[in-house]
């Protein structure tokens, strides 16, 4: 079942957040990035459509993501949609259903950057990046984070600083992780089991955490679409959620360059 093409690329990888007053960090702290660092994390997807003429239908998948900072390369965009230098990251994605129905494997590319303008990112070589850091963040900050373009979906994204978290890195405590979430409507076009829907409403939602000298350490994506296909002569609505997360379980982190 194709529920929303391309949803893997936003999983990267508790407690409520911490009580207490807000706490400017340097947002390079938050962001490492040097070429050869390596993270893997554990991944599960949960994929449901509900068309008004038929029954439902429910995925539950599960995997590993290795992710590779693999180099500092040449933006296509204008100096100004970077903050800084950009460097590719590459991954590779497993994911088997619960099942034991289908399993495979995919390779995708994300580009970070971060300076004194913030953190970015972009999926895929193609399309304008997303802010997901302010250059200082602060607890209740928002700002406008950009337009997130999946295959024919399009959200107009706003950032938010939602607070501080402790976590766990394989059972090794993570004190005081930043907590981030970028979300906004969906619109335009997607795929599904019923064929090709237009988006008319919904919410969309993207939450990451951020650790000190390590960068993203957890990610919840949320997406609740509301659908318009046509099946031969009929109009149906449908109802899709999807919803993917991942977890840090081991890294290592080179030494940026001077």
């Amino acid at each position: 079942m194709r529920l929303l093409p391309r949803l893997s690329l936003l999983v990267v990888l508790g407690a409520g957040p911490s009580v207490g007053t807000s706490h400017a960090e340097s947002v390079d702290a938050w962001l490492p990035l040097a070429v050869g660092s390596q993270k893997s994390y554990a991944a599960h997807w949960d994929a449901t459509y509900e068309p008004s003429n038929g029954p439902s239908e429910r995925i539950f998948s599960r995997g590993r993501i290795d992710e590779r900072v693999a180099a500092k390369v040449t933006a296509k965009e204008s100096e100004a949609d970077w903050p800084g230098p950009v460097f590719r990251a590459t991954e590779r994605i497993f994911r088997r259903r619960l099942d034991g129905s289908e399993e495979h494997w995919e390779r995708n590319d994300r580009y970070f950057s971060v300076g004194n303008r913030g953190g970015s990112m972009r999926l895929g070589a193609e399309g304008p990046p997303i802010r997901i850091l302010s250059p200082a963040p602060e607890i209740g900050e928002r700002w406008p984070a950009g337009r997130l373009e999946i295959d024919e979906m399009s959200v107009a994204l706003e950032g938010e600083v939602v607070g501080y978290e402790d976590l766990e890195v394989s059972g090794e405590p993570v004190p005081r992780c930043l907590h981030v979430r970028l979300s906004g409507a969906p619109g335009g076009w997607t795929q599904t089991p019923g064929g090709r829907a237009r988006l008319t409403g919904g919410r969309f939602e993207l939450n990451l955490w951020f650790a000190e000298a390590i960068g993203i350490v957890k990610s919840v994506t949320r997406g609740d679409f509301e659908l318009a296909l046509q099946e031969g002569d009929a109009a149906v609505e449908a109802r899709s959620t999807v919803v993917s997360n991942s977890r840090l379980l081991d890294y290592s982190m080179s030494t940026p360059e001077p």
